[in-house]
């Protein structure tokens, strides 16, 4: 049997069938599938009343409105939870970096963005902090420049000879 919709506060009712084909957000007032709604076990149709979509957007306005009370109810979770959460990065360490290797490739550019942004923000302070690590770490820089050297002699001397065809010719 065929239930009852209202698709606009005040509105005529259109009839749509019912369960297992579509269902009508309570917000946008869009009748749609079922898959594009969180399930609710409540409701008649197994499906939340609102769709997916305007479920983010209320979360994403919910979380621009409240951002400080969020970063602190985090920030008091994490001390609360350091245990747990040390014990879960132990076991599941490999997950974990699963997950970020696969985030890292499909969000190459987005990451790339923000890196330059930040770069370009900070550019002060990078340039202040390499300078003063360097000054810091002097002797292990120079042990690794000469490790690399020795196992990539090769390599850098092809590098250097390549580098100066290419001047020559630019010269010329």
């Amino acid at each position: 049997m065929p239930i009852k919709y209202q698709m606009e506060p005040g509105g005529p009712y259109y009839y749509v069938p019912e369960l297992g084909v579509d269902s009508r957000c309570s917000k946008c007032y869009e009748i749609k599938p079922l898959n594009e709604f969180h399930k609710n076990k409540r409701k008649k149709d197994n499906c939340a009343h609102t769709c997916k979509k305007c479920d983010k957007k209320k979360n994403d306005k919910y979380r621009i409105e409240n951002k400080e009370q969020i970063a602190k109810y985090r920030k008091e979770y994490r001390i609360e939870n350091k245990e747990q959460i040390a014990k879960y990065r132990i076991e599941n360490k490999e997950k974990i970096a699963k997950n970020r290797k696969e985030y890292r490739i499909e969000n190459k550019e987005k990451i790339a963005k923000n890196n330059k942004e930040y770069y370009i923000e900070n550019k002060e302070q990078i340039a202040k902090y390499n300078k003063e690590y360097r000054i810091e770490n002097k002797e292990q820089i120079a042990k690794y420049n000469k490790e690399y050297y020795i196992k990539n002699k090769e390599k850098i001397a092809k590098n250097r000879k390549e580098y100066r065809a290419r001047k020559k010719l630019f010269k010329k």
